[in-house]
């Protein structure tokens, strides 16, 4: 039997599909309020853990010294070609270690909306799952693909455009982690399918993902902590997006299993 997914990707491709603006609001709040302490705790544990991994990887590429000199005034230019493949490297390895991380989150979101029990473990679940490798894998090749494009913009020296550049990646492929956990397609397929999904409704997507990203910049009022309790709002529209554009069928995942009616 063909997965149901790829069966409804192939029916947006020819027809889209629509997406109601204050519809995904109102079910993105809903869904938030019930995963906000879990999955926040886990932002905050997995912040503090990513930090020292970030830092300890920098100071064995860049040396010490160098790297706390140079933290506060990072410019490629000032590193040697080596150091520059390294420093992709760093950002691949990095992306290798989020993507499960964002996958459990979106588990949480999943359990939360059809009323499955979850933990603060739910959210570290895909670091053991028999997804982990198309997780990896996806996160490797947005990484590799960002880190390249944006290393060849600095030094061609258009670093204007370096900022945009990346966050255009990453809105492009924001839906790869759920068609990866809940479509059980492929790195590559979900990136493509992430693509097809956000230029079918590309202003709406952007609106809502705009909204949420203001609602978490909320988090900063409250002493800063406060960002790694808003930042699940993220989560929680994606999931709501994907759910309403594609939908979550039982054909397609075994242990996430939610039909959504409206979409079979």
């Amino acid at each position: 039997m063909k997965n149901t997914t790829k069966l409804k990707l192939e029916e947006i491709k020819k027809n889209g599909y629509n997406l109601n603006v204050g519809d995904v609001l109102s079910e993105t709040l809903k869904n938030y309020k019930k995963t906000v302490w879990v999955n926040g705790a886990g932002f905050l544990l997995f912040a503090f853990v990513l930090v020292g991994i970030t830092m300890g990887l920098s100071a064995i590429v860049f040396g010490a010294d160098t790297f706390s000199n140079a933290f506060g005034d990072f410019q490629i230019a000032n590193f040697s070609l080596v150091q520059v493949l390294f420093s992709l490297l760093i950002a691949v390895v990095i992306a290798a270690i989020i993507y499960p991380f964002y996958a459990g989150l979106l588990k949480v979101s999943h359990h939360a909306s059809t009323h499955k029990t979850y933990s603060f473990s739910t959210v570290f679940d895909y670091y053991k799952s028999d997804l982990l490798r198309q997780l990896i894998i996806s996160g490797v090749l947005i990484s590799s693909a960002s880190s390249l494009i944006v290393t060849l913009i600095k030094f061609s020296g258009y670093i204007f455009l370096v900022e945009f550049i990346t966050y255009f990646i990453q809105f492009l492929t924001v839906f790869t982690i759920p068609f990866i956990i809940f479509g059980k397609l492929k790195a590559l397929e979900a990136i493509e399918a992430s693509i097809l999904i956000v230029s079918r409704n590309f202003f709406a997507i952007l609106l809502l993902m705009i909204i949420s990203i203001i609602l978490t910049a909320f988090g900063l009022i409250a002493l800063l902590i406060g960002i790694f309790f808003t930042l699940p709002i993220i989560f929680s529209m994606q999931y709501i997006i994907y759910k309403k554009a594609v939908g979550i069928y039982d054909d397609d995942s075994i242990d996430d299993i939610g039909i959504d009616i409206q979409n079979l």
